[in-house]
């Protein structure tokens, strides 16, 4: 009896309990199937949107990045069945189960020296329901949404008009110990002011600051930034702002991603052959060998050569000038007067172990970069651009330094860092 008993509450039991297992296996196949096909558009929203940032970096054009992020995402989306992929409005729903709707959306902003474009890839998809049809779910509407970031930022170095990265002993007596030295008096400097130590200021050395600001190390935040031999501080006139910051390493050592664009250009320049350089006007020796260019030729746009050793390909002295010089040890540069730069170009200046010395009876404009040494500024003509060192030294009376619309980050890709990646 009880035998009997116990078989029939199994099979009520069995009854109940069997169709909410079926329910059960029914929608975690529904369920689960849905999980698949949303993880597959969402790989390839992420493939399509840093495919489309990529391409902002490359043409930043709304027609080439759609059609980027329309590839990317035929390429990465994994189901044979699909046979229509379009481009529609944030709204619009695919009507078959065959098809996937690509909405690209473009947005940029600028903050300071960054700038971020960003690449929004929205994909939907409808996909067929099969234990749920039973209670009236035949399809459900899927979506996946990535955002990608092209990311254009300058080093923090080559925002600065000059910068100075030697940390000073504070000794008002010998300033040529500070990092930036104005040794004359009537300077005049438009832009950023940046040091790891102290700005020395000789007993004439006043001047103004126009358009810019002071950024030093947060080490001498409690006392002055300024030194001078008078005793006590003496700022430049003029209206800026002063602050203070973290130290910045300008070295290219290469654990430094501050300088890691100027590394990958300066190794592009050594890998390329002779004649490549004589046709893009570059001069480059990584040797310790001394170089002192100049130009007393009033047909040349850039800096020629007096001495050390440049030939061409055939093995003669090359009488044309350059426009990027890149060398290993000390670096001297003259330019004659009446030998202004065309205001359409600029020149580069890099010491990779040196000192510079700028002699400039014309109007000077570029980069001048000695990460590991001094720049030496003799200025009786105005000098617009950047002038990086461990040390910068100012040294004529009446001298402009100013900064320069032309060279700006965004305009010289080797001082710039860039990223591709994916922010949501």
């Amino acid at each position: 009896m009880n035998c009997h008993r116990q078989s029939g509450a199994i099979l009520i039991l069995t009854a109940l309990v069997l169709p909410l297992m079926i329910c059960c296996m029914g929608m975690t196949i529904d369920f689960g199937f849905v999980y698949v096909q949303h993880q597959k558009l969402q790989n390839a929203a992420d493939a399509a949107a840093l495919a489309g940032a990529a391409q902002r970096k490359e043409n930043d054009n709304a027609t080439n990045v759609t059609k980027a992020v329309r590839k990317y995402v035929i390429q990465n989306y994994e189901n044979s069945n699909i046979s229509s992929f379009q481009d529609e409005s944030a709204d619009a729903v695919p009507a078959d189960y065959n098809e996937i709707y690509i909405t690209t959306k473009l947005d940029a902003k600028t903050s300071n020296s960054v700038t971020a474009k960003n690449v929004t890839a929205v994909l939907r998809q409808k996909i067929p329901l099969y234990f749920l049809r039973m209670f009236g779910f035949n399809e459900m509407n899927i979506s996946a949404k990535a955002v990608a970031q092209f990311q254009s930022a300058s080093s923090g170095i080559f925002d600065y008009t000059i910068f100075g990265a030697q940390k000073s002993p504070r000794d008002k007596n010998d300033i040529s110990k500070n990092a930036v030295v104005f040794r004359s008096g009537q300077t005049s400097v438009s832009g950023k002011i940046g040091t790891n130590g102290l700005i020395g200021l000789a007993d004439k050395g006043y001047g103004t600051l126009s358009d810019g600001s002071v950024v030093g190390n947060n080490e001498y935040e409690s006392e002055s930034i300024w030194c001078s031999p008078h005793g006590k501080p003496i700022a430049l006139d003029g209206n800026y702002s002063t602050a203070y910051a973290d130290p910045i390493d300008i070295s290219l050592n290469t654990d430094n991603a501050l300088t890691s664009g100027v590394r990958d250009y300066i190794n592009t320049i050594s890998n390329m052959s002779l004649p490549e350089r004589e046709k893009a006007n570059i001069y480059y020796d990584a040797s310790s060998k001394r170089y002192q260019f100049t130009d007393n030729q009033s047909n040349h746009t850039f800096l020629g050569v007096s001495s050390g050793t440049a030939t061409t390909t055939d093995g003669q002295p090359w009488t044309k000038s350059y426009k990027i010089i890149i060398v290993g040890g000390d670096l001297e540069v003259d330019t004659p007067e009446n030998c202004d730069f065309p205001s359409t170009d600029y020149a580069i200046l890099i010491s990779l172990h040196g000192n510079i010395r700028l002699h400039n009876l014309s109007r000077f404009r570029g980069i001048v970069y000695a990460p590991a040494g001094e720049v030496w500024m003799d200025c009786y003509s105005a000098a617009a651009g950047n002038f990086i060192g461990q040390r910068v030294n100012i040294s004529n009376y009446s001298t402009t330094i100013q900064k320069d619309a032309l060279i700006q980050y965004a305009k010289i890709p080797m001082f710039i860092n860039q990223t591709v990646s994916l922010i949501e």
